[in-house]
């Protein structure tokens, strides 16, 4: 009768079927920031929430500029600390809408960068919003016009927004088929450039906004937003706070979690 296996052994058996960590001991070794400093930080967040707060409420009544705050504001991991504001205000543009006798008319509804936000933003909290609106931009052959082309933000605004379509419509294939087209021939002239629409275009060709991993894509935006000349000094200071809190909290729970 074989001699029964003490649960020393048995655990070491079995730590040897897994491979090492591959942060090794980084997080017990790596130090984090002083309970002072996240104090500070924290002290901060609240003070700009505060200003934020006040920003998202006085946007301006034009839905297209509304919907790109929100926009900025979630991109750069922020939105979570205005999730009951945004989601009130997002209702109100959507019912506003849908509601009305028009249908995207106005300055607002030929702008394809303002349309798509819009479709990406409503469906990203829910509300289905019907893939035709995009009809408006194809040509007699039912094409996509070729003059869109010239406006690279409105293509990479269609392209994300595109990424949000379901087994079926048709019309959002075929965006994304356009877009990725103008994307690469873009990408392809400005090769060499160092500008900032390269690189977001280069980006969202490797991992649309759709599929990419949350923080992620929260540090690249705040690096991109960061060289936008017209950028908010509070939204990205902001942002930038809660990111190092957030990073900090995670390190110390990894740490819990390799000891």
């Amino acid at each position: 009768m074989a001699a029964q296996q003490s649960p020393a052994a048995a655990a070491a058996q079995t730590l040897e079927m897994f491979h090492p960590s591959v942060w090794g001991d980084f997080f017990l070794t790596n130090p984090s920031q002083t309970q002072q400093t996240v104090s500070g930080w924290n002290v901060q967040v609240l003070a700009l929430k505060q200003d934020v707060e006040r920003m998202l409420r006085a946007t301006s009544e034009k839905p297209a500029q509304k919907l790109s705050f929100i926009d900025v504001v979630q991109r750069l991991g922020i939105g979570y600390l205005f999730e009951t504001e945004i989601d009130h205000q997002i209702k109100l543009i959507y019912h506003d809408h849908h509601s009305s006798s028009r249908s995207d008319d106005g300055v607002e509804g030929t702008d394809i960068s303002a349309v798509s936000l819009r479709f990406r933003l409503m469906r990203q909290h829910g509300y289905h919003v019907p893939s035709d609106v995009f009809n408006k931009f194809k040509d007699i052959d039912g094409k996509f016009k070729s003059e869109l082309s010239s406006d690279m933000e409105g293509i990479l605004s269609l392209y994300e927004a595109a990424h949000l379509g379901v087994p079926g419509e048709n019309i959002l294939d075929e965006a994304i088929d356009f877009t990725t087209t103008c994307l690469l021939k873009y990408v392809a002239e400005h090769l060499d450039s160092d500008e900032a629409l390269a690189e977001r275009v280069s980006h969202a060709l490797k991992r649309p906004l759709r599929k990419g991993v949350e923080k992620q894509e929260q540090l690249f935006f705040i690096s991109m937003y960061e060289q936008d000349r017209n950028h908010d000094p509070t939204l990205l200071g902001l942002a930038k706070l809660c990111f190092n809190v957030v990073q900090d909290l995670y390190q110390k729970e990894l740490r819990a979690l390799t000891k």
